[in-house]
């Protein structure tokens, strides 16, 4: 019996990821769709032209797709092709000049589309910086029509359709990163406890699929004697379309279609790329005189250190692009890594098994880094105005998008000081520090999320604190935890208080002493028989908390706190709030 992948689980997987080709004319939404039309109205307009036409340059860079035009007689436009070099805008795009014929009919670069006669012809570049983005054309019947001040307020009308195509092209590529981290993020979650190889497999065709559109799609794995590659799982060969859903391709583990390739077979590309060890691309090519294409391929090993475990294999028509190809090979690493995961857990424990365990993580959160950072710095420089001027509610979803994020970024931190504490890695950074730096950073990561819930956030530093010797970073992971966890249980309209301030015995010494970092809000408060566990991995005192946490925040902060010479203690009753305190040792000598 055939083992399909839930249609309705793959269906809500897709709504997550985006699809990475995305041509030019693609990248405008409806709004800026109709600014560019009103840029085409406002050209015929000016310019007295009963003709006008705006295209962008298709994504192989080799040729201009008419996008918006103005026709008379109510004639619907086209998308009109023109290879550079080819007919007027051909040769405008080719040269990145612009170009007026007064005889146009008499002229070679001229290219008759229908049967309106041509007098003259003006048109010119699109260029964002030496960037080609298109063409901007108008035509007129009379000879002699278009002079040089014509052709200036044409210029004038192209910088504004570069500024719209740029901006909604920047909007697209954060939006698109946006997603794919998210995509990724969910997949990482996934996999991290998943060790069900069957799941496993269908798990990655459906991420697969997703990012990367494919006709043929198999994940190969080395048999015991490491001589051939089997396949696993692979897709149907129909796509499917379910109600309220984008058409899906069905997954099967059992009872496959594909053959076993050997890996001596260098003529196939899973095996080409198993024997040696790196991704491989292939664009669609013909054998000899044979008149059909074959098809493009990816072939990407399952490898991590000197095991091979696998191949997975792609196929379809057209070429795979080249972030097509960067994000399989970050889910083909996430599966390298769970399959490692899984060959662990099969074994008995031992510390070579906990220090996988821990290399796991950390390649997970290797390649969730990666897209992190990326989208951080795109949304850094949109925030910074490096790709224009932003309305308010721009502004705002970007910000959004910072902190969430950020939220991303700390919560991998998490993990991989737990994983590594685990295992006796876990090793501070010290240096000679102050801590109110260390609060001002934490709580301007917080900022958002508190006015979002409507919660005032105070800070109370004592003056002259002393430095301490600690790791600023782990500090603020503590300071971070101890936020997140007062504004997830205080109501709005509710506050936040986080204090330093020497210890009442001790004294203002830098030599010694002891500083006190207290978080105290306004919220629920926590039960007294519950207070004794609140700091244990995976323990939420209060259910149905706003927010999302893993239930490890506070029992970060102990683990820090206590690693620096430190104590935490709690004092909370019902209805009455909480407060945390951290105890610290000033620097030593």
């Amino acid at each position: 019996m055939t083992t399909h992948i839930s249609l309705a689980s793959n269906a809500l997987f897709t709504r997550y990821i985006a699809t990475t080709t995305i041509e030019s004319q693609e990248l405008l939404d409806p709004e800026q769709l109709q600014i560019i039309k009103k840029i085409v109205q406002h050209a015929g307009a000016l310019l007295e032209v009963a003709h006008c036409s705006l295209a962008l340059v298709d994504a192989s860079n080799t040729a201009v797709v008419t996008l918006a035009a103005l026709l008379p007689h109510g004639q619907q436009p086209r998308r009109t092709r023109f290879r550079f070099n080819e007919g007027v805008a051909g040769w405008v795009a080719a040269h990145r000049s612009s170009l007026f014929l007064n005889h146009a009919e008499h002229d070679p670069r001229f290219r008759r589309l229908g049967d309106q006669p041509i007098g003259s012809i003006l048109c010119v570049p699109l260029l964002d910086q030496q960037q080609l983005l298109g063409t901007l054309t108008v035509s007129s019947t009379q000879v002699a029509y278009f002079d040089e001040q014509k052709q200036r307020i044409l210029e004038i009308l192209a910088d504004q359709a570069v500024q719209t195509i740029v901006h909604a092209r920047q909007t697209a590529i954060v939006q698109q990163q946006t997603r794919q981290r998210e995509m990724l993020f969910r997949l990482s979650r996934t996999l991290v406890a998943q060790l069900d190889p069957e799941a496993l497999s269908r798990t990655i065709l459906a991420a697969i699929q997703s990012v990367a559109p494919c006709q043929q799609a198999i994940i190969y794995l080395t048999d015991e004697g490491a001589h051939k590659l089997v396949p696993r799982a692979e897709l149907e060969s129909e796509p499917l379309q379910i109600e309220d859903a984008h058409p899906i391709r069905e997954i099967r583990t059992t009872q496959l279609t594909s053959e076993s390739i050997d890996l001596e077979n260098q003529q196939a590309l899973p095996a080409s790329a198993a024997h040696h060890r790196h991704p491989m691309l292939r664009p669609p090519f013909r054998c000899g005189d044979h008149p059909e294409w074959s098809p493009a391929e990816m072939a990407v090993p399952l490898l991590t250190r000197n095991t091979l475990y696998g191949v997975i294999w792609l196929t379809r028509s057209t070429a795979f692009h080249s972030e097509e190809f960067r994000l399989v090979r970050h889910i083909s690493a996430m599966m390298t890594t769970a399959l490692e995961n899984r060959a662990v857990q099969h074994k008995p424990k031992s510390e070579g098994a906990q220090q996988m365990q821990v290399g796991f993580l950390s390649k997970v959160a290797h390649e969730l880094r990666s897209p992190i950072n990326t989208i951080n710095g795109y949304l850094d420089l949109a925030l910074e105005g490096v790709a224009g001027d932003l309305n308010e509610q721009q502004h705002e979803f970007l910000r959004r998008a910072r902190s969430g994020s950020e939220h991303l970024y700390a919560l991998l931190e998490d993990l991989l000081l737990i994983a590594r504490a685990d295992t006796g890695q876990l090793q501070l950074n010290r240096a000679i520090m102050h801590l109110a730096d260390v609060i001002e950073n934490a709580v301007e990561e917080m900022e958002l999320t508190a006015s979002d819930n409507g919660i005032v956030v105070g800070v109370e530093i004592a003056p002259n604190l002393p430095r301490l010797y600690g790791d600023a970073i782990r500090l603020q992971q503590v300071i971070r935890n101890l936020l997140n966890n007062a504004l997830r249980f205080t109501p709005e309209g509710g506050q936040v208080t986080i204090a330093a301030r020497l210890a009442e015995q001790a004294s203002s010494d830098e030599e010694g002493g002891t500083i006190e970092l207290l978080v105290s809000d306004t919220g629920v408060g926590i039960e007294p028989e519950k207070l004794a566990y609140i700091f244990d991995r995976f323990v939420q005192a209060v259910p149905g908390s706003r927010g999302r946490s893993g239930g490890h925040g506070l029992a970060i902060v102990k683990m820090v706190v206590e690693l620096h010479g430190g104590a935490v203690k709690v004092k909370s009753a019902p209805g009455e709030g909480s407060t945390f305190v951290c105890t610290l040792p000033c620097l030593l000598t």
